[in-house]
């Protein structure tokens, strides 16, 4: 298809009569532009769950470590609901309770985010459900973490719907971290990065060992008197 040819606004080069114009633009679709969807496969909505025992250092900071439950009937006691689409948790959340993980509310968002859920669907990729703390990008088969509110996300858990963590896994997490950051040294090609990380977050985690035994307070108790016979 021949070029549509290039015509100046030079008045004096234009015919008499001609025939007023305006600016054109060029229009592309959707694809063209970049703005196609997101390539994401189809993904069950889920809840995040806890466990008492299970905790990261992340961001400098003691945070649950949490994994999801698929609301897909037919797995982890997932069954279907009486209405179509829907699925029943009675027997799921028996088998959470038993192996002592706690549901993580699908509304327990901090306010800051103005959401009703942490679950979140994504324009033009229907059966699509993804969590409201990653990020879909057009043309991408994979989402990236919106680490900054993750982390927000997880400081409001703690307190509110998980309690925080005891002082043996603190001391657990610290002992863990002690013994590799041992190992990495020793390593014939040390893993400098590793090392690093290693340190920081024994850091954090030695610092917050310090500040549960300047929040504890002393047990109170009474006068002793001992029973000895002269």
């Amino acid at each position: 298809m021949p070029a549509t040819p290039f015509v100046t606004s030079d008045s004096s080069h234009q015919p008499a009569g001609a025939v007023a114009g305006s600016a054109f633009v060029p229009s592309e679709d959707a694809e063209m532009r970049g703005n196609h969807a997101p390539r994401l496969t189809p993904r069950a909505a889920f809840y995040y769950f806890a466990q008492p025992e299970r905790w990261q250092v992340l961001e400098g900071k003691v945070l649950p470590l949490l994994g999801k439950m698929k609301l897909r009937a037919g797995v982890g006691g997932v069954t279907a609901g009486r209405v179509p689409g829907s699925v029943n948790l009675r027997a799921a959340k028996v088998d959470l309770e038993e192996k002592r993980r706690i549901l993580i509310p699908v509304d327990s968002v901090p306010p800051a985010h103005r959401a009703k859920s942490y679950l979140s669907t994504v324009d033009g990729c229907p059966g699509v459900v993804i969590s409201l703390y990653e990020k879909a990008y057009p043309g991408l088969a994979e989402t990236r973490p919106d680490t900054k509110r993750w982390v927000e996300f997880l400081e409001y858990q703690v307190g509110r719907t998980v309690p925080a963590p005891g002082e043996h896994v603190l001391e657990r997490m610290l002992d863990e971290r002690v013994k590799s950051r041992e190992r990495a040294m020793s390593h014939e090609k040390r893993n400098t990065s590793k090392i690093e990380r290693l340190e920081q977050e024994i850091e954090v985690l030695r610092a917050e060992l310090d500040k549960r035994v300047e929040m504890a307070e002393p047990v109170d108790g009474s006068a002793a008197v001992p029973m000895v016979e002269e």
